[in-house]
């Protein structure tokens, strides 16, 4: 079966702009919170205060990243459900699949598709660090997700769509999913 889209749908190419709406609010946040962070640290009176507010700046920083990168990762699933259920494609693994795996196993079997293997493998790499945040406990200082790793992770999500939208087939036909 081919990857179909019809007239006016926008398929894949709606997620991949989605995911440069994301990345773009992201980039805005960290750069409201630096400025607000020097303007208060410029007009600290506090000795205390401008020492903690570089620190303070970082952490937050660093926090909009962690909830970045688990919350793209999450929308990933979801859009995909979204994107395959007018297909008619179950989407709901088995408990022993990964849903990486599920989906590059959907793409394969239901549409003789591969996706690239750095790109699953990034997908990859991005569940098994989410799953580790969410579920286990003493995760290090230096497995936090950096800005580095968050344009990482959001460029793969973009190469995902990207190679979906490549690989779309626009039809007419009132046969089409």
């Amino acid at each position: 079966m081919r990857l179909i889209k019809r007239p006016l749908e926008l398929g894949a190419i709606k997620y991949f702009t989605e995911v440069g709406h994301h990345r773009t609010a992201i980039e805005a946040a960290v750069q409201y919170v630096r400025e607000g962070f020097a303007r208060s640290a410029e007009n600290a009176n506090d000795l205390l205060v401008s020492e903690l507010s570089p620190i303070l700046c970082e952490w937050v920083i660093e926090t909009i990243y962690q909830g970045a990168y688990l919350r793209e990762f999450h929308l990933w699933e979801k859009t995909c459900k979204e994107y395959f259920s007018p297909k008619d494609v179950n989407m709901k693994p088995s408990k022993s699949v990964a849903f990486t795996d599920h989906v590059k196993g959907v793409l394969s079997s239901e549409f003789a598709l591969t996706v690239p293997d750095d790109v699953i493998a990034a997908l990859s790499t991005m569940r098994c660090k989410v799953n580790r945040m969410k579920h286990e406990s003493g995760v290090q200082d230096e497995e936090f997700i950096s800005a580095a790793e968050y344009e990482a992770a959001v460029a793969t999500i973009e190469q995902f769509w990207e190679f979906l939208e490549e690989n779309e087939h626009v039809s007419n036909s009132n046969d089409a999913p």
